[in-house]
């Protein structure tokens, strides 16, 4: 899955986790320097529970990550 993800070199990687978990997946992902979103500094953390499981809730949450992607769009 990681592979699969890094072949489609993404421009955006949203680490949805809290804070720490956000931070661990960062630098993981900082080895991958030929991925745009890693090259250009474009990895924001979002940290919503409604997320976590998509229900109802998740679509009140998309408000919050559209607004931190939209700063980061090319």
């Amino acid at each position: 899955e990681f592979e699969k993800l890094r072949k489609r070199d993404p421009k955006v990687i949203v680490m949805v986790a809290p804070p720490v978990t956000a931070r661990d997946w960062r630098d993981r992902w900082r080895t991958f320097k030929d991925v745009a979103a890693v090259r250009d500094g474009r990895m924001p953390a979002f940290q919503d529970p409604r997320l976590e499981r998509m229900g109802p809730g998740a679509i009140d949450a998309v408000a919050g990550l559209c607004a931190l992607l939209k700063p980061a769009s090319p």
